[in-house]
């Protein structure tokens, strides 16, 4: 008995390991091939519309085609290295939270940038990015909250992101 509860506490912790190192959201994960992306998505009754202008980049979009997330696949093995997705940030108070949020999870804040430019319409168009790294997390995630001035548009996007150079490459 006592063999046997080290044995499945060695899987469990083994599995465990491993699944922290996949990031994961709304049921999609890092490392998913093309083909597990589109039975999930399938299985959620939505599709996937690839970038006309960026290769092995897609929406995910629901049932009404709203981009539900957005990912990109590597081209040696297509799989999932990196995904986004957006949220509203009215509420400014949801920022601060989300970096508090991964900071709990062993993330800390690695780089950060603040733009502010006209964009091609005439309005102002304004971001804050933050990039968190962990050393218990093969990937990082990036914050980035924008805004413009006209409409008063507010989102934030996350991102997740394996290192292409090092996880696409086998």
């Amino acid at each position: 008995w006592d063999g046997l509860m080290k044995k499945t506490l060695i899987i469990l912790l083994l599995l465990l390991s491993f699944n922290l190192n996949a990031f994961e959201v709304k049921g999609f994960k890092g490392g998913m091939s093309y083909d597990e992306v589109v039975t999930k998505a399938k299985s959620q009754s939505w599709h996937l519309k690839s970038f006309a202008d960026v290769k092995n980049t897609y929406d995910i979009k629901n049932q009404k085609d709203i981009t539900e997330l957005n990912i990109s696949l590597c081209e040696s093995n297509k799989k999932v290295y990196w995904l986004s997705y957006l949220g509203d940030a009215e509420n400014f108070h949801i920022y601060p939270k989300l970096i508090l949020n991964y900071e709990k999870q062993g993330f800390r804040i690695y780089d950060t940038s603040v733009y502010s430019n006209i964009g091609y319409d005439g309005s102002e168009h304004n971001s804050m990015d933050i990039i968190m790294r962990s050393n218990s997390y093969d990937y990082e995630i990036g914050l980035n909250l924008y805004s413009t001035d006209k409409h008063g548009v507010s989102n934030y996007q996350i991102i997740f992101s394996y290192d292409k150079n090092n996880y696409c490459n086998d």
